[in-house]
């Protein structure tokens, strides 16, 4: 219902039937087995859970293979390793193995946007590193990214919506941007509702299809992010 206040499914206790009957989880550790975010419930109550996880990908890395999904009965577990970080996906509702590889990797993406891929050296010195304390504050923005991860067409196809507006507005929107453009700026971009109006790119670097769609989820969500590494 419109108006209504969102659930805080942040606040579930992973241990209560209400968390065990959602659809699909995905959850994000490092390679020591440390929750880092978990879509629903504390992360820093899944240490079982990450165990767990964290052995069967091990035991696979331990055969020189990588493991990339595994099926229970109406149940689907999908992996997505990358580097230090390993991102998993367990859904009962129907999902296919790409469909959950694809929005693995969408939430890496995020993941990195905040972080910066430094964060493979933060674990190089020290892979017990809780990488909590950077990511706090950033929750929201990563389940709103989530949802619409699941929900738009826009980021399973990796194109940006637009908005329908007269072309003299945009022409002159456009204008605008070019005239007080500073020197040192890259990328300028105006969104209005959940979409891109116009846009204004750099030569000198690319600003791609995924990467507009992060920068916008970031500002809808008007998230403080924390200080980079």
């Amino acid at each position: 219902m419109e108006g209504a206040p969102r659930k805080a499914y942040h606040l579930e206790d992973p241990g209560s039937p209400s968390w065990c009957r959602h659809r699909k989880h995905l959850f994000v550790l490092s390679s020591a087995g440390k929750p880092i975010f978990s879509r629903f419930g504390d992360e820093s109550r899944l240490a079982g859970l990450a165990g767990v996880l964290l052995t069967l990908i091990s035991v696979v890395q331990g055969s020189d293979d990588v493991i990339h999904y595994v099926r229970a009965g109406a149940h689907l577990v999908v992996f997505l390793v990358r580097g230090p970080l390993f991102m998993v996906a367990a859904s009962w509702g129907g999902d296919t193995v790409p469909y959950l590889r694809r929005q693995l990797d969408l939430l890496h993406s995020q993941l990195i946007s905040i972080l910066t891929s430094k964060v493979e050296a933060v674990f190089a010195r020290n892979a017990s590193f809780d990488l909590r304390s950077l990511l706090g504050g950033t929750d929201r923005l990563l389940r709103s990214f989530i949802r619409q991860a699941a929900d738009s067409p826009a980021f399973l196809l990796q194109a940006v919506p637009t908005m329908r507006v007269p072309p003299p507005l945009r022409r002159e929107l456009t204008r605008l941007l070019h005239r007080y453009r500073p020197p040192c700026l890259l990328f300028a971009l105006v969104v209005a509702h959940g979409c891109l109006v116009t846009s204004l790119r750099s030569a000198r670097a690319a600003l791609g299809p995924l990467d507009t769609l992060i920068v916008m989820n970031t500002v809808a969500q008007g998230e403080e992010l924390p200080d980079y590494i």
